[in-house]
């Protein structure tokens, strides 16, 4: 979505009498020129900026712009002014501020940190852009290629490589801001006491070292609206996208795309530690915490207060538990919102919480956990009301007598509530369950359950539920009320406070409430049922114009009154429309009403319709350009694995050498082609990046879709690879804890040296092994990654463990990873006096953090060092812990390692 806020356009457009606007141009032939024309302009922005005062317009044309000529001065950026608004994506010659591309991934206008021009990180600047104390704005540019990851370069602070915000409140919009690289917090954006806005911007690829892989906010209230946030990360800590502390009142996210980010830690997309949040229309799909149990939240950890209201949570996912949320703040309040097929391994498949928990007009489906499926409560008195609980479950541990709660799981002493809620096929008997000595049983009123469902009360009176042997929804997969449902006007109106369903429609119809998340609607009832007569155009690679006329049925001959969310007002033309949306927003929300009636809603998605890889435009002559690919092979390495050859076809080329590359998958490469690289079905789409002479392009391939579902079996394969384990070696350490000591072997070894990982145990290691891993019973298998020097690509190989593990011997084993350089022991594991002794050793002269973490992730003791020696010794105490795992984590700027720890008192 782009949405151009009235107050920032009167703000900006309105340009004072005593202003001037400055006039940049990178394709001048010197910087001799005033900048008060186009012929005369600057060829470097900062020599516009130095011009500038308050009320200043500076005018950008495409071209590449860096901070200073010197390509060892990494400590200059550009300093934003009071009052000075600088705008990109100009030609050269354009007198009318509307007249330019405003969309930063085509305009060319690139503020960049590769002061030294060799396309490496290593040397590029600090900052790019430095706001102190100034209300600025910056509009319609790229942003990327910085990094400090120097820690303490200079006194350099090492956060917020590409823009550094300190006691502000500048405007950023429409800017793309990819590839920053910083040592701390904030890969891109580091905001101290500040109230910027932040709109319309994508956020792709920025790496933290610590926290907020894009953006860390501490302090102030940060507003964004309409960004995209993809593939963000942090090496080490939490918030993969986004970490805010000490959120101010008016902090708010709302219209965003938040996909493919991840936190080593927690908040897959974001953390926020304290303070307040409001946020609103906004999607969080494919998010991640990638190390071990200790964590939680794959999609968001909430400290504090925050208001949740129209969002969807898909395919979000932590080892730790909540997959999609996890929130141990004040209040929490969840309106209007989705969560479905999110995952989490310890609990809270969806939701795991504590404090105060208000959800209404929610849908909870195919949820996965051990311990709640869908919700695992850890304290307070959760309230849902019309809710949707379907297909959610909940698996326990090793498939034993513990249930699990596939629907809600409570650990804590409050009694959750569900009113007006419907609720159907989660594990049957097995849909509520408690902790045996502390968990109370579920209240429910006014709700429909199948018949088979134990473990609660009912509530309010005594007024029951109602108890059936046939789905109250349309069907396993929608959660809408089927024609004949018992939960149709059969809810209590009291327990209502909202106005629409979860669809957007009237909430109550017939005078009485139904139950669940959406409200019958008579199939005779106007509604909006689709959309005919598309058209597609790609206006650029990320934007197009989609013209369509809607479709209805139960029409009376009253006007009908159309409107498309965010896009198009109000409107009683009959269409077709046509409206300019972007690929980062792929759902719209088209709305109509007839004569007086109440409101249909119909939820599209645009993008599905016009594919991920339309007909590119007519080439323009000279315009360099990716415009398709050609000589594709897809080959089945497994279920989920392909290997994909492929040569991509250009437009506009001059004979000069392309530098080519794949987004995450292969690093910039001149050769020719075809190109060979491994690929999962989890990742369809992939982003092609090829430039020339200064010209860059990028190309969205579908190649799941060119692969097929089924293609043919692989060649034997010749190459590098993981081909299995031996020297395999396992002691029983408990009734659920082995030590697994192994050696991978491999094939197409050609002497470089091998980089191995396993996945969520053990990081990248050039050790040669043999590796020795504590696992537990209920995570059979591991990933076992690896590369080598010469070779692009990263290797996988599934190992079932615990098969090799039926037959081992019992003995007790010290708790010790080895395969890495930095290493943690425990002196005495089990604990059995209550005070946990350890060394850390492969951390001399860094800053280190140890952390006592029990299995849901709450923090029991942690230890900073500014400067470690070459053995660290401490000792922590647990005798105030229950009996049980526990996770002690030694952490170093870019290394981390994790024991599990097993105190027995």
């Amino acid at each position: 979505m782009r949405k151009i806020y009235l107050f920032l356009l009167l703000a900006v457009l309105a340009l004072p009498a005593s202003a001037t606007v400055r006039y940049v141009d990178a394709n001048r032939p010197d910087n001799a020129g005033n900048g008060l024309s186009w012929a005369t302009a600057h060829k470097h922005l900062q020599s516009a900026l130095s011009a500038a005062t308050d009320g200043d317009q500076i005018w950008v044309a495409k071209g590449t712009y860096k901070p200073t000529t010197d390509p060892n001065d990494r400590t200059a950026s550009f300093v934003m002014k009071e009052g000075v608004a600088i705008y990109g994506g100009f030609t050269s010659g354009q007198m009318n501020l509307n007249d330019r591309n405003t969309d930063p991934a085509s305009n060319g206008t690139v503020l960049s940190g590769d002061i030294d021009g060799d396309g490496k990180l290593s040397g590029n600047s600090l900052h790019i852009v430095y706001n102190v104390g100034v209300k600025s704005y910056l509009d319609g540019f790229a942003i990327s290629g910085s990094n400090d990851y120097d820690f303490g370069y200079n006194g350099v602070p090492s956060k917020g490589s590409a823009v550094y915000i300190e006691s502000s409140s500048p405007t950023i919009n429409r800017c793309l801001i990819e590839k920053n690289n910083s040592r701390e917090d904030g890969g891109a954006i580091y905001i101290k006491d500040g109230n910027p806005h932040i709109s319309n911007c994508t956020f792709r690829g920025n790496a933290s070292g610590t926290t907020g892989g894009a953006i860390y906010s501490s302090g102030g209230s940060p507003i964004i609206t309409g960004c995209f946030f993809e593939f963000n990360i942090t090496t080490s800590y939490d918030g993969g996208a986004i970490y805010l502390a000490k959120a101010g009142p008016s902090t708010e996210i709302r219209d965003c795309k938040f996909a493919s980010n991840q936190s080593f830690y927690s908040g897959g997309a974001i953390y926020k530690s304290d303070g307040s949040l409001k946020l609103s229309n906004s999607s969080f799909e494919l998010n991640k915490t990638v190390f071990g149990r200790s964590i939680s939240g794959g999609a968001i950890v909430n400290g504090g207060n925050i208001r949740i209201d129209n969002c969807q949570f898909m395919k979000n996912s932590t080892a730790g538990t909540g997959g999609a949320l996890f929130t141990t703040g004040n209040d929490c309040e969840i309106t209007n919102s989705i969560f479905k097929n999110n995952n989490s391994l310890l609990g809270g498949g969806a939701l795991q919480f504590g404090g105060n928990l208000v959800a209404s007009n929610c849908l909870f489906q195919n949820n996965t956990s051990s311990f709640g499926g869908a919700v695992n409560i850890g304290s307070g008195t959760p309230r849902f009301y019309n809710c949707s609980f379907l297909g959610n479950s909940a698996n326990a541990y090793q498939n034993n007598n513990i249930k699990g709660g596939a629907a809600l799981y409570n650990r804590g002493n409050g009694s959750p509530q569900l009113v007006n809620c419907a609720l159907w096929d989660n594990n049957g008997a097995n849909t509520f369950d408690y902790e045996a000595g502390s968990g109370v049983l579920a209240t429910v009123t006014y709700s429909v359950l199948d018949a088979s469902v134990t473990g609660y009360t009912s509530g309010l009176g005594g007024i029951t539920y109602i108890k059936v042997n046939q789905s109250p929804f349309i069907s396993d997969t929608d959660a809408r009320l089927r024609p004949g449902s018992p939960a149709i006007d059969a809810g209590l109106n009291s327990a209502n406070s909202t106005t629409t369903d979860l669809a957007g429609n009237q909430r109550i119809i017939n005078g009485t409430i139904d139950m669940g998340a959406y409200e019958f609607r008579d199939p005779a009832s106007f509604v909006i049922t689709g959309v005919s007569g598309v058209n597609c155009q790609e206006l650029s690679p990320t934007a197009r114009q989609l013209t369509f006329t809607p479709t209805y049925s139960g029409t009376d001959g009253s006007p009908i009154t159309f409107s498309v969310y965010g896009e198009l007002a109000d409107t009683q033309a009959p269409g077709p429309y046509s409206i300019k949306l972007y690929k980062d927003n792929p759902t719209i929300t088209l709305i109509a009403k007839q004569g007086n009636g109440g409101e249909s809603r119909y939820q599209y998605d645009w993008l599905a319709t016009c594919g991920t890889t339309p007909p590119p435009p007519p080439p323009t002559p000279g315009n360099f350009a990716i415009t398709g690919v050609s000589g594709v092979n897809c080959q089945e390495l497994s279920p989920t694995a392909r290997q994909l050859t492929f040569t991509p076809t250009y437009s506009g080329a001059d004979g000069s050498p392309i530098t080519f590359s794949v987004y995450g998958e292969l690093a910039d490469t001149q050769a020719p082609g075809p190109y060979s690289i491994r690929l999962y079905k989890d990742n369809p789409t992939i982003a092609l990046n090829a430039s020339q002479n200064g010209k860059q392009s990028r190309f969205q391939y579908d190649w799941l879709a060119a692969c097929g579902t089924t293609p043919p079996p692989p060649p034997p394969v010749s190459g590098f690879a993981i081909t299995g384990v031996t020297g395999v070696d396992c002691q029983i350490l408990s009734s659920t804890a082995r030590q697994l000591t192994f050696t991978p072997t491999y094939q197409g070894d050609n002497g470089s040296p091998i980089n191995f990982s396993v996945y969520g145990e053990l990081a990248d290691t050039h050790a040669p092994g043999p590796y020795s891993l504590r696992l537990y019973i209920d995570n059979p298998s591991i990933t076992l990654f690896a590369f080598q020097n010469g070779i692009s690509e990263r290797v996988r190989f599934e190992f079932n463990w615990l098969n090799v593990c039926n037959t081992a011997a019992a003995r007790l084993a010290v708790a010790e990873e080895p395969g890495s350089e930095l290493q943690v022991k425990v002196l005495g594991n089990p604990v059995e006096n209550g005070v946990l002794k350890m060394e850390v050793r492969g951390a001399h002269g860094q800053p280190l953090t140890i952390q006592l973490n029990d299995l849901n992730g709450r923090l029991i003791d942690e230890h900073r060092i500014e400067q470690a020696e070459s053995v660290e010794s401490h000792s922590l105490a647990i005798s105030q812990q229950a009996a049980g795992i526990l996770l002690l984590r030694a952490t170093t700027p870019d290394r981390s390692q994790t024991v599990k720890v097993l105190n027995v008192r």
